[in-house]
């Protein structure tokens, strides 16, 4: 049985946490609306599988056309013991056909007590944000999309992940239907079970390698709290908004506090940057959902959307939306702490161009290394040692960079402050000089000064202060004045040779 995920805030809400509601909430009352609560929960207890189809509209619009024309045929087709959740607007016929249906009517009638109104299709004006805040919230790479996610519980916070496409959709919920109609099992039995069917080779449990932390403690809270902000962006004025309102503050409360308190130990232990900045491109990914901004144009800040990775012009566009957001309101949330702090924003900037950078400048030096591309390209090659030592830039006893480490495909880059050291040492030597043809000597000379220039503020953003406006705007300027130079266009040619 299918079921379109934007509009399941109030059954996630209903499943991630008992509902509370206050006087004024309508002549329903609390005592009915907990009863559809519990009737919502025993109509969910027929399912023996949940999945989720998680993808990009923008990146991936074949498959987005193709799940969006079957996706009535696959409702019907998976049965009613496998539940699945995808990222569609409905046609008039499954919209039809749902008020026939048992489990349906009962989620129906939870809605419509839960809002006081007859709630109306929840569609998003802008289905890739919040495609790209659910994967960053799950710790699943956006490259990885789209994915089916599967649990046997939604009130766990284990989940198992493979790859998805047209070609694969239908068998994989087949084999999830069939699955289904046997006996209840754990994730880890089912993961031992679809590892043996074809189409779910790379099933993974993604919590085995997950830096970025859930949202919250399950995968109910998880969406729930995605789809508050969801919600937010497109719903009207009724009870519902007023409550997944108060769930926004307190999710970007939380975060906020989370941010500061990793910041607070940065000093003191051996919490990374990658921590912080996780949290604070969470936070973006949010924002950039409520703002309802959605940029048609094919340039930011003069860099055309063709010279960047799909992932790097969503974070390039969610940074432009965390800006604007704190132009206006100047904090997140209603946290006090946040009030004049820009470092959400500052992180996401950095984000976006560390991603380029890695793709470009540091795979020139991982080619120099001996790693071999394409085949390598944004890969970690097995047993290979590709370490850089900078030995000539006046340190006494510098560190050797690892230019390829990682497990089985993924490869992990160099810090940004790492990246940039060595840039700086390997351009300064004569290899550098007759190999390097995507930009002249100057301009690379200028490059690694602004590249320092930039880390700096990102660091100040991952520390215990608050990141002014005027530290934005530099950043900001820094990024411009490289377009200037045409370095996002050298770096767009880099990646095109070392790719192909």
């Amino acid at each position: 049985m299918g079921y379109p995920l934007f509009n399941n805030y109030t059954l996630f809400r209903a499943l991630s946490k008992p509902v509370r509601i206050n006087g004024n909430a309508g002549h329903h009352g609390l005592d009915e609306l907990k009863f559809e609560r519990e009737n919502v929960l025993r109509a969910l207890g027929q399912f023996k599988l949940f999945a989720f189809l998680l993808h990009d509209p923008e990146s991936h619009p074949e498959f987005d056309a193709y799940l969006n024309h079957v996706f009535s045929e696959l409702d019907i087709m998976t049965g009613e013991r496998l539940l699945f959740f995808a990222l569609v607007n409905p046609g008039r016929a499954w919209l039809e056909r749902r008020e026939q249906l048992p489990f349906h009517q009962q989620v129906r009638r939870f809605e419509h007590t839960a809002s006081q109104l007859n709630i109306e299709p929840l569609f998003t004006s802008d289905p890739s944000a919040s495609a790209f805040a659910l994967a960053w919230a799950l710790g699943i790479p956006a490259d990885d999309l789209p994915v089916l996610i599967v649990t046997t519980n939604l009130q766990d916070r284990n989940y198992l992940c493979a790859s998805t496409s047209v070609h694969k959709l239908k068998d994989q919920l087949n084999s999830l239907s069939f699955i289904s109609r046997m006996r209840k099992m754990e994730n880890v039995e089912l993961s031992n079970e679809l590892m043996m069917i074809q189409g779910f080779e790379d099933i993974r449990d993604y919590q085995q390698t997950l830096e970025i932390p859930y949202l919250d403690s399950s995968l109910a809270d998880t969406l729930s709290s995605v789809l508050s902000f969801v919600y937010c962006a497109e719903k009207i004025n009724d009870w519902e908004y007023r409550s997944a309102r108060l769930q926004v503050e307190k999710v970007l409360n939380n975060l906020q506090r989370k941010m500061n308190r990793r910041k607070s130990e940065l000093e003191e232990s051996e919490v990374t940057f990658r921590e912080v900045e996780n949290i604070g491109v969470q936070i973006g990914n949010l924002i950039s959902i409520l703002s309802k901004r959605h940029y048609e144009e094919d340039t930011l800040l003069g860099i055309h959307k063709n010279l960047l990775e799909k992932d790097s012009w969503r974070m390039l566009t969610t940074a432009m939306n965390v800006r604007d957001y704190l132009n206006r309101n100047h904090r997140i949330g209603s946290h006090e702490m946040t009030s004049g702090d820009f470092s959400p924003a500052a992180i996401c900037f950095a984000k976006f161009f560390e991603r380029e950078v890695n793709l470009s400048f540091v795979h020139w030096i991982r080619k120099y290394l001996g790693v071999h591309l394409p085949r390598y390209f944004d890969r970690y090659e097995p047993l290979l040692n590709a370490t850089y030592l900078p030995d000539n830039m006046g340190y006494a006893d510098p560190n050797p960079v690892n230019f390829n480490q990682g497990n089985y495909n993924n490869w992990r880059p160099p810090s940004l402050g790492q990246s940039r050291i060595c840039v700086d040492s390997i351009s300064r030597k004569e290899v550098f000089e007759t190999n390097f043809h995507y930009a002249r000597m100057n301009v690379v000379r200028e490059f690694v000064h602004q590249w320092r220039e930039l880390k700096e503020i990102r660091n100040s953003a991952a520390h215990p202060r608050i990141l002014s406006h005027t530290e934005l705007e530099k950043m900001v300027s820094i990024l411009t004045e490289m377009n200037h130079a045409h370095i996002f266009r050298s770096m767009h040619e880099m990646k095109s040779r070392f790719r192909i």
